[in-house]
């Protein structure tokens, strides 16, 4: 699980891990965005609805029976400020308990934009806000020529024996840690990041990860 800024986290993300991702339900009626949600196998999940939460949660722990990791935005949502915000407990429940499970905490965190370090200012420009169009927030990141996220690796959890609520507390801090880190410069114990590195089509060619 990981934090969330912005509505190419996925894509970052999926650079570093053969994940499934969770997403929100209405991003499955999306034009385009919900096919190709789809078609890389994203599970959605009904928040407001209990009965149809029972089967996500069952939807989540058949792909980890399968050897396929789950990421979830615990968040809930993407936000802008240089703070991770409190995380919601319903996702953790496909593994609380489960004997043989893990959740491994993740944050990631934009570091540069065209070579120069990312201020708290231009990380606002660039995450998806409230009453930002997905056009709007998508057409900020395809017009800049370079961008570099970080993203920092935390120790698992084991979820065995353990309720939900202390597995989404426990994330949560690690998370938060993690993601002041990475804003200060400290090095994490870990030692364990990747750094995405993503140049525009209209340069070279598609981004790369390296390690």
């Amino acid at each position: 699980m990981a934090n969330h800024f912005s509505a190419l986290d996925p894509i970052v993300l999926a650079t570093c891990w053969p994940v499934a991702f969770v997403g929100k339900a209405e991003l499955a009626r999306w034009p385009l965005i919900g096919w190709l949600c789809r078609t890389y196998g994203v599970l959605f999940v009904e928040r407001a609805r209990r009965k149809r939460s029972v089967a996500f949660v069952r939807q989540v722990q058949e792909r980890l029976e399968a050897g396929v990791p789950v990421m979830v935005f615990p968040e809930g949502t993407t936000g802008a400020s240089d703070a991770v915000q409190p995380f919601k407990t319903g996702a953790f429940e496909a593994v609380a308990r489960l004997n043989a499970s893990w959740v491994l905490p993740v944050s990631l965190c934009l570091q540069q934009v065209d070579g120069r370090p990312a201020t708290p200012a231009v990380r606002r420009w660039y995450a998806w806000t409230e009453g930002l169009s997905f056009l709007r927030h998508l057409m900020r990141w395809l017009g800049t020529a370079h961008v570099q996220l970080q993203v920092r690796i935390g120790t698992p959890i084991p979820a065995a024996g353990r309720h939900r609520k202390e597995l989404a507390r426990e994330a949560f801090e690690q998370v938060r840690t993690l993601y002041q880190e990475m804003l200060t410069g400290a090095t994490s114990s870990t030692l364990d990041d990747r750094i995405f590195s993503s140049v525009s089509v209209k340069q070279t060619g598609p981004g790369t990860v390296s390690e």
